[in-house]
């Protein structure tokens, strides 16, 4: 019997994944990327959502953009978007090899999934590729240096955050930019994001709103071809 390629074990483990409980971030996550997607980008027609998950995201954004694509590596996870984003075209493919020919979108969005990836390098030349010339990139992506964490490794020794999924790249605000840089997107603004959710503790709550920029949980970038 012929062994899983890493990518077939990378697929598997996410269709696993979704056929449970799935991934999904709270919902004032994804609209607060959907209000800058419609501020830098408002003129955009063609959204493609590169690593969709469930289609959360595709939800909300269905109901402003004109025509929107996602794209999974996982089919369960595509199984349960086309349930949640009806209006949206969808394909089963690795992020790392984009089905589209060079040029197609306005507008592309990667929420939170690129970090998952085996080959990010190669993931942002095929954003770079398929996105039209002065269109628009909106990446989300985790800090390392996420305050909590450090305050967790400092007092516990323990970064305090786990992750439920099989691999997961985390980076310096600098790193991810040198990332995108060198892989074909121009940098035009970074924000930061700091997650809100019913179960925060009371620490957190507290320290949230005195979070320093390169301190923040997640950074979303804005880049243009």
């Amino acid at each position: 019997m012929k062994p899983l390629s890493a990518l077939e074990k990378h697929k598997s483990a996410y269709d696993q994944l979704f056929q449970g409980a799935g991934i999904k971030e709270s919902l004032s996550h994804y609209y607060w990327v959907l209000q800058k997607c419609l501020k830098v980008a408002p003129r955009s027609t063609l959204m493609q959502d590169v690593g969709c998950g469930k289609g959360i995201f595709l939800a909300i954004a269905e109901k402003k953009f004109q025509f929107c694509y996602g794209l999974d590596l996982s089919e369960a996870a595509l199984k349960r978007a086309r349930l949640e984003a009806p209006h949206s075209y969808l394909v089963c493919a690795a992020g790392e090899d984009l089905p589209f020919p060079d040029e197609s979108y306005d507008l592309i969005v990667n929420v939170g999934s690129l970090e998952h990836f085996l080959d990010l390098p190669r993931a942002v030349k095929e954003m770079a590729r398929v996105l039209k010339k002065y269109g628009h990139a909106l990446i989300l992506v985790p800090n390392s240096f996420f305050l909590p964490i450090i305050l967790n490794v400092l007092l516990k020794g323990d970064r305090g955050l786990k992750s439920i999924q099989p691999r997961e790249i985390q980076a310096t605000r600098e790193e991810w930019r040198q990332l995108f840089s060198e892989n074909g997107l121009n940098i035009i603004n970074i924000f930061s994001y700091n997650y809100r959710t019913p179960q925060d503790p009371w620490l957190y709550r507290i320290m949230r709103p005195f979070i320093p920029f390169n301190f923040s949980y997640c950074f979303l970038f804005h880049a243009i071809k």
